[in-house]
Formats: C-alpha cells, structure tokens, sequence
C-alpha cells in the first residue's frame, strides 16, 4: 500500500505537474467507455489549434472473486475446493478530433484498448492461472460540452470485440461513455 501510494506521488510530481505548465494537457475520467466496463484515467495532449488531440490511459474492466472448483492434475473429472481471483484491466490509446468552435462540440474518437486478463483458480496445493490480452478496436461520435474548468463528454462508440471474443454478441456493438476532462494548468 505504502509502495503504491508512494509511486502515485512520484508520478505526479515528475510526470503530471511538469506537463501541467505547457496548458496543453488533460486528465480524463471516463465511465463505460473505451476501456469498455468500469471506467478509465487517460492523460491526453490537446492540439487546440488543429482540433486533435491523442491520449493514453488505464482502467478497470472486471474483478471478481470466489469459491471454485479446481481440477485435479494428472485425473480425469477429479476437483477440489477452492478459490478463484479474476482481473481485468484496459489499456488504451487513442485519438480524437474536435469539431466546433464555442462551447458545444463534436467529438470523434478512435483507437484500441487492449485488455490484460488475469484468471486464477487455486486450492492449497494447486495453481492455475491464465492470461489474455485481446486487443478491441473502437471508433465513435459524440458531444462535447466545454465549460470553464472542465469538460463533460458523452461519446457513443462502436467497439469490435471479434469473432473469437464475441460468444452470443455480434463482433461489432454499440457501447456509451461519460467523461469529464478537466485541464492541466490554466487555459
């Protein structure tokens, strides 16, 4: 905990508060969206002039714990009890451009979000453990309200999870988002 808190500090102080001083940055905080569940911290670069802007960022897509039955090396049908921990976390990056020249916009994202799974399932002796990382592509519209310190975003996307990812979805749906993008430094 200590460790983390610690890392966040030093990330703020060598990263986030020398980008501040050149006014051309943005921390956003996304719900649903293009990390597709739970949410996301992007840190983006605004090139106000031409109406792009690109960003990176990482969210939460999934966690979960429980009891789980957990096979039995070298048998057939054999399980234990057990316990089973799942993560998944989005990393994206993306692009945007900007249309419009007052207060109400035009946005048009697009990128890709990679999603690191972890699935574990373990008893006292036994460990199993899968990871994943598909990639999702995403493009998208939406409406950008900018007012004085921040601005809200309602993005709609379509976001194409594959054949191989789909299950009972189609390989391309429709997903929403909700943002607030608040500037770095004084406009």
């Amino acid at each position: 905990m200590f460790r983390t808190s610690f890392l966040t500090v030093i990330l703020f102080v060598l990263i986030i508060q020398p980008l501040a001083a050149q006014n051309q940055w943005n921390l956003s905080l996304e719900l649903l969206g293009k990390s597709f569940v739970f949410g996301s911290l992007s840190l983006e670069r605004e090139w106000a002039e031409t109406g792009w802007s690109a960003g990176g960022g990482i969210g939460l897509a999934n966690i979960a714990s429980g009891p789980a039955q957990v096979p039995v090396p070298n048998t057939m049908n054999e399980f234990v009890d057990g316990n089973r921990f799942e993560i998944g976390i989005p990393i994206t990056l993306y692009g945007q451009k900007t249309f419009g020249k007052n207060r109400h916009h035009l946005i048009i994202p697009f990128g890709i979000t990679g999603v690191f799974q972890r699935n574990s399932t373990f008893s006292d002796d036994i460990r199993y453990n899968n990871t994943d990382f598909p990639v999702l592509g995403f493009a998208g519209a939406g409406y950008e309200l900018e007012m004085e310190k921040v601005k809200l975003r309602i993005p709609f996307y379509l976001m194409y999870i594959g054949e191989e990812n789909s299950g009972i979805f189609p390989s391309v749906i429709p997903w929403l988002g909700f943002g607030w993008t608040f500037p770095l430094g004084k406009k």
